[in-house]
């Protein structure tokens, strides 16, 4: 089941909507998830801020063109999330089968 057959399933049979699961480091997340993420679950957030920094420099073009997890392009540390926005996540097409 996909996830939009397991948010069917759940609709139809009156269960609520489970939360989408992603790894803590997924760069697919919108700031409304990430600032959930950041004061509900500080230890994740923390695993995500180191994953975010090591990948800095981890492409072949390093400091040039350096990676991010947020799309923004900044380090998670520096960066004010919206937390208005509601929409929890971003282009994610689901192909990391979580």
């Amino acid at each position: 089941m996909d996830r939009e057959a397991v948010i069917h399933w759940h609709k139809e049979h009156s269960f609520p909507v489970p939360p989408k699961s992603a790894c803590v480091f997924c760069p697919y997340q919108s700031d409304h998830t990430w600032a959930t993420r950041k004061k509900n679950y500080p230890e994740d957030f923390k695993a995500a801020m180191r994953i975010d920094k090591a990948i800095r420099n981890s492409t072949a073009e390093g400091v040039k063109h350096p990676a991010y997890l947020h799309v923004s392009c900044k380090p998670l540390n520096k960066i004010q999330f919206d937390k208005d926005l509601k929409t929890e996540w971003g282009e994610c097409t689901g192909h990391c089968h979580v």
